[in-house]
């Protein structure tokens, strides 16, 4: 294991995706939220 390597499990690694997704508009707050399964407001910055 390299020094800086980070691992994530199935969650966060989703989390992280759909994060991604919504960075780039490709998701909408209402997706990302039923795909965290998290209310629009918990999901909006």
């Amino acid at each position: 294991m390299a020094r800086g390597d980070i691992f994530l499990n199935r969650k966060e690694a989703r989390r992280v995706y759909g994060m991604e997704q919504m960075l780039e508009g490709n998701l909408t707050i209402k997706q990302a939220a039923e795909m965290f399964e998290l209310s629009e407001r918990q999901v909006n910055c």
